[in-house]
């Protein structure tokens, strides 16, 4: 079955909007991986 999303001549260009929530979304999971691994510091080991 042909759908119009699948066709790249109607694929929507990237924006400087996608651009901006993909390094957001990036710097977040930055973040959230140093608090992981800050909070994993002080857990016991036993606890892993």
């Amino acid at each position: 079955m042909f759908s119009k999303q699948n066709d790249r001549r109607y694929r929507r260009r990237p924006t400087l909007m996608d651009h901006i929530d993909a390094t957001d979304i990036r710097k977040r999971n930055e973040t959230a991986s140093a608090e992981l691994e800050r909070y994993r510091s002080l857990l016991p080991p036993l606890v892993l």
